[in-house]
């Protein structure tokens, strides 16, 4: 350890570098599952105008991105188990510092993760019809390699914690579904009582879609009053002749002038809005009295998607919080292995 930390690194690095690389079946194996994800769940594709095409996108959108960053969390558990021991050896040689062994891995996975996202973006995101504006695609690009980074971290950390791979492959896969199903997607935080709410927080899976998930029902007008900074659009109203602020989308559906994909109206026929929010609020914020109404509440797709889901449009905030996440979890990762070390040590 007499060296500095930049050549253990180098040095380590290197090795891991090499191991990924000589291993092409398991790189292939990546790159096939990578890419019938891709496959099978852009199958549902399509812009949404109503409730039943919206729930078909908004389950294809979770399911292709999450199954597509969570896989590395599996993956990356054998890369700390398998090698524990010849880590141990190496430690009590004191070769390097215990933290260069989980961060070395974390950097030479990032060219395989970049690999992914390029694979999963040429396919999954155009058949899935997401939106093609160029600020768009690089932010999803990004917040995937993010989310792919942030699972990865939560393998390695297992695996320092747990030590061999069937007890942290079991505890992964328990809290896996633990994290999935209090992502926000099938019920938002409001939903939740305590001590659900607890997960809700501290789902990783939560975290990932967050980021990537709003981007894509996202639109800068809205019906709503007071909502995103925007005086909204009175959208009840019969639209003759379609004038500003309405256009027809490529599609040929009632949207109103904005940016982001999803400005298309559409109606809230099983009325769950009024089911979640209640007639005062809705009310108010739409000026319409639904139970003297005889037509069922009109809303922009962003509109709809973010009251069911509780979701706000922040472009940055999301971000950090992943890396924030990521941070954290590399240093439990190397305080784990730096405590398995000492051990080895200490044996005699």
């Amino acid at each position: 350890r007499n060296a500095s930390l930049l050549r253990q690194w180098l040095a380590v690095y290197n090795r891991w570098a090499r191991l990924l690389y000589r291993d092409t079946s398991y790189a292939w194996m990546r790159i096939v599952i990578i890419l019938a994800i891709a496959l099978l769940f852009s199958a549902v594709s399509g812009v949404p105008h109503d409730q039943p095409t919206l729930q078909s996108y908004n389950g294809s959108l979770f399911l292709g991105i999450l199954f597509s960053a969570s896989i590395n969390a599996m993956l990356a558990i054998p890369h700390i188990t398998e090698t524990m021991l010849v880590f141990k050896k190496e430690q009590a040689s004191r070769m390097y510092h215990p933290w260069m062994h989980a961060i070395a891995l974390n950097c030479a996975e990032v060219p395989w993760m970049l690999i992914n996202t390029i694979v999963h973006l040429s396919v999954f995101y155009w058949m899935a019809g997401l939106h093609s504006e160029v600020k768009y695609v690089a932010y999803y690009a990004l917040g995937l390699s993010l989310f792919q980074m942030l699972f990865h971290d939560y393998g390695c950390m297992l695996g320092s914690m747990f030590k061999v791979t069937r007890r942290a492959a079991l505890c992964c896969s328990a809290t896996m579904g633990i994290f999935n199903f209090f992502s926000g997607v099938f019920f938002s935080a409001d939903d939740i009582g305590w001590p659900g709410k607890l997960f809700y927080y501290i789902s990783i899976s939560r975290m990932g879609l967050s980021t990537l998930l709003p981007p894509n029902f996202y639109c800068s007008s809205s019906c709503i009053r007071s909502h995103a900074s925007t005086l909204g659009t009175d959208c009840q109203l019969p639209l003759s002749g379609l004038d500003s602020p309405w256009t027809l989308s490529s599609e040929g559906f009632p949207t109103l002038i904005g940016e982001g994909p999803g400005c298309t109206l559409m109606a809230d026929v099983s009325g769950r809005v009024v089911s979640k929010m209640g007639f005062a609020w809705v009310q108010q914020r739409f000026g319409m009295d639904l139970r003297a109404a005889q037509q069922p509440l009109q809303l922009t797709i962003w509109d709809y998607w973010s009251v069911m889901n509780g979701a706000e449009m922040d472009w940055i905030t999301p971000m950090f919080v992943v890396m924030g996440v990521i941070m954290a979890m590399k240093v439990v990762t190397a305080v784990c292995l730096g405590r398995a070390a000492r051990i080895r040590m200490s044996s005699p």
